[in-house]
């Protein structure tokens, strides 16, 4: 029996590399090399990986190495500020990004809001003092977002995955509803568990 043999027809398996380097403290897995990172990936059975920061952004470069061991690139991040930009200035700063998510046969844009964070150094800063959206700004947000990811639909042909995430302006389960309630179908939720537990979520 393959590994993989309990994933859903169509459903590949991917994984991100900052289980082996973080992309913000950059001292941990500052020792790992990229081709540690795709050799262990294959070999754990993972059909593919997420952008990481040790990863070239040229697909002649990055194509031949994913290609080398099997893999697809899965999708990236991309630290998103339409909190408090429009979405003509949002498009523009996205644009290489997608470009190379298109290239690399991608489907899904992975959108982190890194607007309204707490100022200075949002990691040192306690839960409780992060920034949090007005009631009253969170309709023009959601409209924002919807306006962008038809952009990236039609423009590049992918789809946005929101990335609710802790300190940034959704974080708990009721942030995330209030936004998803407002947006249009074109946003994408993309569910990340730690975060979602480090929020408080109740499962049950």
């Amino acid at each position: 029996m393959n590994s993989l043999d309990f994933l859903p027809e169509g459903v590949r398996l991917a994984v991100s590399p900052l289980s082996w380097a973080n992309d913000v403290l950059e001292d941990l897995g500052a020792d790992i090399s990229l081709d540690t990172c795709l050799l262990d990936a294959a070999a754990a059975g993972y059909q593919g990986v997420e952008l990481g920061r040790k990863f070239p952004r040229e697909e002649g470069s990055l194509r031949p190495l994913l290609h080398d061991q099997g893999l697809a690139l899965a999708s990236g991040w991309h630290s998103g500020e339409l909190a408090e930009r429009r979405v003509d200035d949002e498009m523009a700063a996205a644009a290489a990004h997608a470009d190379l998510l298109h290239a690399m046969d991608c489907k899904v844009m992975v959108y982190g809001e890194v607007a309204m964070m707490t100022p200075g150094s949002p990691l040192d800063a306690p839960m409780s003092q992060r920034l949090i959206m007005p009631a009253g700004e969170i309709s023009a947000y959601a409209s924002r977002l919807t306006e962008f990811s038809k952009h990236l639909a039609g423009e590049y042909d992918l789809q946005l995955a929101y990335h609710h995430h802790l300190m940034m302006v959704t974080e708990t389960f009721d942030e995330i509803s209030r936004l998803f309630d407002t947006t249009g179908r074109e946003v994408g939720l993309l569910l990340d568990t730690g975060h979602a537990a480090g929020a408080g979520f109740d499962y049950g």
